[in-house]
C-alpha cells in the first residue's frame, strides 16, 4: 500500500510531520492537528494548497 508524508516545516513553519495511506488521510490528520494543537478552526486556504504540494508519496 503506498504512503505519503508532508513535511510541514516549508507549509507553515510546523516541525509536525504527517504520514498517511493517501493525501486525502494526510490532510485530514493535519486538520486534526491545527485544531488540536494550534487551536485553529480551519486550515486557511494558503496554508491547504501548500500543504497539497508539500504531499508526496513516501519512499
Amino acid at each position: 500500500m503506498a504512503q505519503y508524508i508532508a513535511d510541514l516545516t516549508g507549509v507553515c513553519g510546523c516541525s509536525w510531520g504527517v504520514i498517511g495511506s493517501s493525501t486525502e488521510e494526510v490532510v485530514q490528520k493535519t486538520k486534526k492537528h491545527a485544531m488540536d494543537v494550534h487551536h485553529m478552526q480551519e486550515v486557511p486556504a494558503e496554508i491547504a494548497q501548500k500543504l497539497q504540494k508539500a504531499t508526496r508519496p513516501a519512499m
